[in-house]
């Protein structure tokens, strides 16, 4: 079964999922009553949360290209550096395309 976040893919965006709490819920519902979850990056930190919160629903998570953090604390210092994710995150309110460019740019970086 595969389930298309909210805005992401080709679901539209939804004003109902403010919070990660509604959002896991209705993840739920639309799950078997014991799954395997995967996530790619939001969606694996969003399947760990799922484990976390009812691991009686959980078997086993997989995630790929996941973090425990978009942007790096004290506490977690291995995620992106706090000015890049302001500035990725103002970008994106300015142009979604710009902003998927300069996302995609910051996934190889290092790579050569």
């Amino acid at each position: 079964m595969l389930i298309d976040l909210p805005g992401f893919g080709q679901s539209e965006p939804s004003d109902e999922y403010r919070d990660v709490d509604s959002l896991l819920n209705s993840l739920l519902e639309q799950m078997p009553q014991k799954s395997i979850v995967m996530g790619f990056s939001l969606g694996g930190m969003l399947a760990v949360k799922l484990a976390e919160a009812f691991p009686e629903r959980i078997e086993r998570v997989i995630t790929v290209a996941s973090n425990a953090l978009f942007a790096a604390n004290d506490e977690w210092p291995n995620a992106m550096k706090q000015e890049v994710y302001r500035s990725f995150y103002d970008m994106t309110k300015q142009s979604s395309t710009l902003a998927l460019k300069r996302f995609l740019s910051l996934q190889v970086i290092g790579s050569c």
